[in-house]
């Protein structure tokens, strides 16, 4: 029942329609307005005459008007369909918005009767013809959000006169479609169907806003921009408030996608014209637009030239996430700083070491993992899920060993037969490898302090404080006990090892033999003489409650001479002295 009494009310409604409909209509080049009976409401007199959809019983006519200022024009007004006026015949121009009336009037202030001084007014009107506002100038483009109003009338007189738009390169103010300002600008600097960009001045800089179009919102500011050259649907952005001090920041807009980046990124051009843009934070965020506007993912890397120069390189990623390097492409890249020019290249899970500078390879795809360091002979590579793991390999990719990557592999160690590591922290020695053997003498992680003496020499801590005295061949020397636990616990004099133990006295060991030169017995001081070879003479000291005992001996373990030197020993320091010369230097 109440779908039938709603149909009623609509036929109802729409026969009302009918009946009361107005109708413009034409005579003899005149317009007025006729009833469906073809009954006149109006008398054809106006020069045109448009109905307003929005609103019943207003129409807009064209007729003639002479104002002080100038001759009969045709100008524009307002009237029911009864003829009576709702909006005076004065205006420019009308426009129709949602709430009422846009009226553009041109109005004239006499300076002596002859000239006028003449303003432009923008009047907002109800649908009833009350003027809801007033403002300066006039209305010289409408937006899908609202207008741009200007009083710069000569530039839009001029723009028109040289066939522009009359809003190009004129100031005015943006209003929303209540005519609320939203902003003042220096002029409109791109329109597009959804979106405009506007210009001026803010504190002494350029100051660009892009804005929403249909609501006129602004969506970012920046203080230049670039058209893509091959695709007028994307700008590249610039802005200085940026957090990289005085360098600019970049970001895009695309027009057509209407997607866009805010200028929070660092950017460059590449030399085929496309512009990478990139963060340097720890996600390393970078992309690349390409000249023709599409988008590519990509990676950046920090590198070392041949010159030992730093440089940031860009590499695009292909459709298959492939990165593309010169005319390869590649599953993954690691740079390796330590080698200037190179660059660790994976693909199908093999490594190769790829000269960026040279575009050549230096090994091919035949590596477990990225070189970590090279030289002539061998290749120290990381290898594991997390790279936990380093492997030296032989210059063609051959496996040598493995080791934990908490040690670091040297490979500028004098002695050719073996291959230490070290940990990073003060370089300490953590284990040997044996070239000519194919094994491990000192396995890491299973001893204390390693030293190295001449090369193929080493101390060795085999338990807390007691050390191996060994050749590179893995041979035991001897055996050290009670050693101080030190950076200086075993001193290399070329002729001789300075052993320093825990009581704090000093021993010294021949480098070759292992055996002692002078027992771990005498005080920490050492006085060198004269002589070469084994000859040559050292003097050591032994403390005692009454005095000192000096010795001297030479390099080759001889006893030359010994006094003691009690403390109450007149003029003990000369006695002592007079002996080292004695026995020292003769």
């Amino acid at each position: 029942m109440s779908f039938v009494k709603n149909l009623l009310i609509i036929v109802m409604c729409f026969s009302h329609l009918l009946v009361n409909a107005q109708i413009p209509f034409e005579k003899k080049g005149k317009w007025g307005i006729k009833n469906e009976n073809g009954k006149t409401l109006v008398k054809p007199k106006y020069e045109s005459i448009k109905s307003v959809d929005l609103i019943e019983n207003r129409f807009i006519v064209q007729g003639k008007a002479k104002r002080p200022f100038e001759d009969v024009k045709l100008c524009y007004g307002v009237i029911d369909s009864n003829g009576k006026q709702v909006i005076p015949i004065t205006a420019d121009s009308i426009e129709v918005t949602k709430r009422g009336f846009v009226a553009f009037i041109s109005e004239g202030k006499s300076i002596d009767g002859k000239r006028w001084h003449l303003t432009y007014k923008t009047h907002v009107y109800d649908w009833n013809g009350n003027i809801r506002d007033s403002i300066p100038g006039i209305v010289v483009k409408r937006l899908p959000g609202g207008f741009f109003v200007s009083s710069d009338i000569r530039g839009i007189m001029s723009n028109k006169a040289n066939g522009k738009n009359s809003y190009e390169d004129v100031p005015g103010i943006l209003y929303n479609k209540n005519f609320t300002k939203i902003d003042d600008v220096e002029r409109l600097e791109n329109i597009r169907e959804d979106a405009i960009i506007t210009y001026k001045r803010s504190r002494g800089e350029s100051e660009y806003t892009y804005w929403d179009n249909l609501t006129l919102t602004p969506i970012l500011n920046f203080n230049h921009y670039d058209f893509l050259k091959k695709n007028k649907n994307i700008i590249i952005i610039s802005d200085k408030d940026s957090g990289y001090g005085s360098e600019y920041s970049y970001g895009y807009i695309n027009f057509k996608d209407k997607t866009y980046k805010a200028p929070l990124f660092r950017s460059r051009q590449l030399p085929d014209g496309s512009y990478v843009f990139y963060k340097d934070n720890e996600e390393n965020e970078c992309f690349i637009i390409n000249s023709d506007g599409s988008f590519s993912e990509a990676v950046s890397f920090i590198y070392r030239d041949k010159f030992d120069d730093e440089k940031k390189l860009f590499f695009k990623k292909n459709e298959a996430g492939l990165m593309i390097i010169d005319d390869l492409e590649v599953n993954d890249v690691v740079p390796t700083r330590s080698l200037r020019g190179l660059l660790s290249v994976q693909k199908d899970g093999k490594w190769g070491l790829y000269n960026y500078d040279e575009k050549e390879f230096v090994v091919p795809f035949v590596l477990a993992g990225p070189v970590s360091v090279m030289n002539k002979k061998y290749i120290v590579t990381l290898i594991g899920d997390d790279w936990n793991t380093i492997r030296l390999c032989d210059i063609e990719g051959n496996k040598i060993f493995d080791v934990s990557s908490e040690n670091l592999i040297d490979l500028e160690n004098s002695n050719p037969d073996i291959i230490r590591t070290y940990k990073e922290d003060g370089l300490k020695i953590t284990g040997i490898y044996s070239l000519k053997n194919n094994n491990w003498l000192f396995e890491p992680g299973k001893y204390g302090d390693i030293y190295t003496i001449e090369g193929d020499r080493f101390a060795v801590e085999v338990s807390p404080n007691k050390y191996n005295y060994v050749t590179s061949d893995g041979v035991v020397l001897s055996t050290l006990n009670n050693v101080e636990k030190s950076y200086h616990a075993f001193q290399n004099f070329t002729d001789f090892i300075k052993v320093t133990f825990t009581s704090g006295k000093i021993g010294l060991l021949n480098p070759k033999t292992g055996k002692w030169i002078i027992p771990g017995e005498y005080e920490k001081d050492i006085a060198f003489g004269g002589g070469s070879g084994s000859d040559r003479r050292i003097a050591v000291q032994q403390n005692s409650p009454q005095g000192e005992l000096v010795s001297v001996y030479t390099i080759g373990g001889r006893k030359v001479a010994s006094q003691f030197f009690p403390y109450n020993l007149y003029k003990r320091n000369i006695a002592i002295y007079n002996f080292g010369q004695k026995y020292l230097y003769h």
